[in-house]
């Protein structure tokens, strides 16, 4: 286990993204490396929409003439290991500094809005998997500001 966990850090070092995505809360250098891996370029995905659908996150209904059929549902489609993977952030940055982080905040503010912790939990699984998309997009450090600033449109 520390031999992989060196050979990680060895080949990430090439990897300037990774450096970047660990300044998350709650994100370590194995989950930022499997963010790199699996998400490959920034450029990949169009829309935000297009990213939470690979990453098993997008909300799906179906309906025929307009009419819907069943409920809203999460997609099945995408990838399972990236759902998992913002999951983990989500949990540890729980656990980080007893929920004293910005990405605990914007979940508690989530739950007192909404007042239902699997659509608060989901919705900051979505936010994560978009701010590490468009870090890597800009080039730039995590900016708590910037992660929430966008809750009130939630």
């Amino acid at each position: 286990r520390k031999e992989s966990l060196g050979r990680i850090k060895t080949l990430s070092s090439n990897f300037p993204e990774v450096s970047l995505f660990q300044t998350i809360p709650g994100m370590g250098i194995l989950t930022a490396a499997q963010f790199s891996a699996y998400l490959q370029t920034p450029d990949r995905f169009a829309t935000k929409s297009h990213l939470f659908g690979y990453g098993r996150l997008a909300v799906v209904d179906r309906s025929s003439a307009g009419t819907p059929i069943g409920r809203r549902r999460l997609s099945r489609r995408g990838l399972g290991v990236l759902k998992a993977a913002t999951r983990r952030v989500f949990d540890s940055s729980l656990r980080k500094n007893k929920g004293k982080n910005t990405v605990a905040q914007y979940y508690f503010q989530l739950l007192a809005r909404l007042n239902n912790h699997v659509h608060a939990r989901l919705t900051t699984q979505r936010r994560i998997l978009e701010l590490v998309w468009t870090m890597w997009k800009r080039k730039e450090a995590f900016d708590p500001d910037r992660f929430l600033k966008n809750l009130q449109r939630v």
